[in-house]
């Protein structure tokens, strides 16, 4: 899936469902996605048997999708999990409102790469270029780098973290985004 393709998908989304309008997410992203349907929880990972850390995972229960985040990293670390669990809500279990799920599915999101298969890995990328196309859309980082006085690099990817309420890893990564399609 192209990033053009990750475009269109959250346009979409998000002009079917309202509740999950970019500026309902950077309010308050857990409010959004459990109007949409999906319940929100917070855990410190404890039942969770692994020598890595875990940033939350998907599961299902009565049929229907919830979302667990490890409660115990950064604010924006929790908003990123949220976006990304949803993304294999989306693109992997296929579900939408009014969709039962089987309960055997689970998705969980380790911080460090161990997944195993190919297809694994795939997933994972993404369930991250969907979190990161749906908390800072690339159109809407465009949009708003020219609003930025000091046009440093530095200064430029603080202000979009803020600005989106995302970490400043993942700010950087669609800072590079923005200035890729643009050198295009």
């Amino acid at each position: 899936m192209g990033e053009k393709l990750y475009e269109q998908f959250v346009d979409l989304l998000r002009e079917k469902y309202p509740a999950l309008a970019l500026d309902k997410v950077i309010t308050d992203i857990e409010a959004a996605v459990e109007q949409f349907g999906i319940k929100v929880k917070y855990s410190d990972m404890s039942h969770i048997k692994s020598d890595e850390e875990v940033s939350g995972y998907a599961h299902v229960v009565n049929g229907l999708p919830e979302i667990v985040v490890n409660g115990l990293q950064s604010d924006r670390r929790q908003r990123f999990t949220i976006a990304h669990e949803l993304g294999h809500i989306l693109l992997h279990w296929r579900w939408l409102p009014g969709k039962r799920l089987p309960n055997e599915l689970v998705e969980i999101s380790y911080r460090k790469e161990v997944y195993l298969t190919e297809d694994e890995k795939q997933r994972e990328r993404q369930a991250d270029n969907f979190a990161a196309e749906f908390l800072a859309p690339l159109k809407n980082v465009l949009d708003f780098l020219p609003t930025i006085e000091n046009k440093d690099k530095e200064v430029e990817i603080s202000e979009i973290s803020e600005k989106f309420k995302i970490s400043n890893p993942a700010a950087y990564y669609r800072w590079k985004k923005v200035k890729e399609a643009v050198n295009e």
